[in-house]
């Protein structure tokens, strides 16, 4: 009664809107004015483990969308223009009342990084659990 893994997810649609959507809150999240945010918890580098693990969830997803071996040269392309968006991001938040900070562009590096690297394997254990043949 086991289910048959499915090849590639993303080719049917499913992940991409929720993808989609993740990124559109992201964005939201990161450029919201600083006027309006709440503060934060007194916890030192919460901001940076933020980041981290905003992007590492962005990339993530990028392995959801593409988790076979031929989906590497995909998700890398992915980190990068996720990286080239965490720069960006940074250089724009200073017109929205936040300020520049090189560390979050560290933080999302190291996000992407740490995602790119473990995420396809984790993928792989998921679907095996979840659509394991009998």
């Amino acid at each position: 009664m086991g289910q048959k893994i499915p090849s590639n997810p993303g080719k049917n649609g499913r992940i991409v809107v929720p993808v989609l959507l993740l990124f559109i809150f992201v964005n939201l999240l990161l450029l919201w004015p600083a006027t309006n945010m709440p503060t934060s918890p007194r916890f030192p580098y919460f901001d940076k483990l933020a980041h981290a693990g905003i992007y590492f969830s962005l990339q993530f997803c990028a392995s959801l969308l593409f988790p076979d071996r031929a989906g590497r040269k995909k998700r890398t392309v992915a980190a990068f223009f996720l990286l080239l968006h965490g720069c960006l991001i940074e250089y724009i938040q200073p017109l929205t009342g936040r300020s520049f900070d090189s560390g979050d562009m560290l933080a999302d590096a190291v996000g992407i990084i740490t995602a790119w690297a473990f995420a396809p394997n984790i993928v792989l254990s998921l679907k095996k659990y979840f659509f394991q043949k009998e």
